[in-house]
């Protein structure tokens, strides 16, 4: 049994969902990334004794941070790994750092499933931050490469009740294009940031109401970060 992440507030209904579906005992976990709130049970509900996969950056983060919570991984990669376990195959695979260091890209080939976490919300706005990207020059060049470089149907992306599809990834690009064209369009008609936010927040909801849930939650932060990113460029 292979597992992928142990969300820290969830851990006992994880290990109930995967009950309901084998019996087999887990032998291997995947971290998507360090971050606690998708990884902080691990040390709680699963064996001790079995092997922790993840990226070099991931572990780095892990030994530093020293939590009992998040076991520190018996096996890392730089670019990307594969994972053979029965007759299951998962292709792990470093794209960039789109949210947080040590991020993969988690592929099931034979079931064309793959798992991106924490990228963006599938039919809806972005995570204030855009998901608190570390890098969003790659948070940008992600949505490409997952839609390009790999096979897959569905998506997971973590916090979500719905599925993604390359379509949803596709939409959440042109909606990071959009807030950025917003930006830059305020700038050219005022210096003040907080006049350029604002002017960003007006024009987004004006031309993406309706087409995506939660638009104005994060609508400022989004503004801010991106506010931010241009003006460092």
């Amino acid at each position: 049994m292979i597992v992928t992440d142990a969300p820290q507030p969830i851990g006992e209904k994880y290990l109930q969902a995967i009950k309901e579906v084998t019996d087999e005992p887990i032998t291997h976990m995947i971290y998507s990334h360090s971050h606690a709130d998708h990884t902080g049970a691990a040390g709680k509900i699963f064996p001790s004794d079995i092997e922790y996969i993840a990226h070099r950056d991931t572990a780095d983060i892990l030994i530093s941070e020293n939590d009992p919570n998040r076991p520190i991984p018996t096996i890392t990669f730089d670019e990307t790994y594969s994972l053979s376990v029965g007759s299951q195959v998962l292709e792990l695979s470093y794209i960039g750092p789109f949210h947080s260091q040590g991020d993969i890209v988690i592929l099931a080939p034979k079931q064309k499933v793959a798992m991106a976490v924490d990228l963006f919300h599938p039919a809806a706005a972005p995570y204030r931050g855009f998901g608190v990207t570390v890098n969003m020059d790659e948070h940008i060049k992600a949505h490409d490469t997952i839609v390009n470089d790999f096979d897959f149907d569905v998506l997971i992306s973590g916090h979500e009740q719905i599925l993604g599809t390359k379509e949803h990834i596709k939409t959440d690009k042109e909606f990071v294009q959009s807030v950025m064209d917003n930006v830059r369009q305020a700038m050219q008609e005022t210096e003040s940031s907080d006049d350029v936010i604002e002017k960003c927040i007006d024009l987004t909801l004006d031309q993406w109401q309706g087409k995506l849930g939660n638009l104005e939650q994060f609508m400022t932060e989004n503004c801010q970060a991106m506010n931010d990113y241009v003006q460092s460029q």
